[in-house]
């Protein structure tokens, strides 16, 4: 899987997954977080608990929200941020699956604990995610 270059984070995490067929990194995120209502509770924790500044959620430069930072065809960035903490989603896709690194960067103490909060849900979720992807996908 390819590598990008991105700033410096407080919080990494990387979960991945296997896949019986190829597909790209664009894919693999549209099918974990699309389609997207403002009602869904991925939307109401980034919008409202993180408070980040996401884009409508029907934006073909948006993947539910979070700006398209960097796309190629093995490598997507997304990019967002809030008042206290910037984060990175990086989906990679290869041959055999995908992996999804978070990556977050405090702006404050209250970014730091309010991600302190919401990084044990978020461990317990993203491989579901994943998961509920590659069913989509496969």
């Amino acid at each position: 899987m390819a590598s990008v270059t991105l700033p410096r984070a407080d919080y990494t995490d990387r979960f991945a997954t296997t896949s019986d067929r190829p597909h790209s990194a664009l894919e693999w995120a549209r099918a974990a977080f699309e389609p997207a209502s403002l009602t869904d509770s991925r939307q109401l924790v980034w919008r409202l608990v993180l408070q980040l500044r996401l884009g409508l959620l029907d934006d073909p430069g948006h993947v539910a929200g979070w700006a398209v930072a960097e796309s190629r065809d093995d490598v997507l960035v997304l990019a967002s941020e809030s008042w206290h903490l910037t984060g990175r989603l990086v989906f990679e896709a290869g041959p055999e699956g995908a992996a999804l690194t978070t990556r977050v960067t405090f702006k404050n103490t209250a970014g730091r604990l309010v991600w302190a909060a919401l990084a044990p849900v978020h461990r317990r979720a993203v491989p579901d995610i994943l998961a509920a992807a590659r069913r989509r996908l496969d």
